[in-house]
């Protein structure tokens, strides 16, 4: 499983709605790192232009209160926050 995917059942598991499209209803934007290249992306582009709030996968596991896998790592378990402050989470991050 890719980090990627991780990341997205972690969202997921918290009650974020993740796709893989951008639109106006959109709220963030998760990059891997802001380089150059993802800089020049349609997406990246249109979460400017649309004044989205661009984080690092980085920081969107750290929202979560957990730490993202190690990429040798066999099995995934998250260490996570309780879920019940889940609610007050999601309102204090705007997810």
């Amino acid at each position: 499983m890719s980090s990627d995917a991780v990341l997205e059942s972690a969202l997921k598991a918290s009650g974020v709605t993740v796709t893989g499209l951008i639109s106006t209803k959109t709220t963030h934007l998760i990059v891997g790192e802001r380089t150059k290249d993802v800089e020049q992306s349609y997406k990246y582009k249109k979460a400017v232009e649309y004044a989205f709030s661009i984080v690092t996968e980085q920081d969107a596991w750290s929202s979560l209160g957990c730490q993202p896998p190690r990429k040798d790592e066999l099995v995934v378990q998250f260490l996570c926050m309780d879920t019940s402050v889940l609610p007050a989470w999601r309102s204090a991050t705007n997810f």
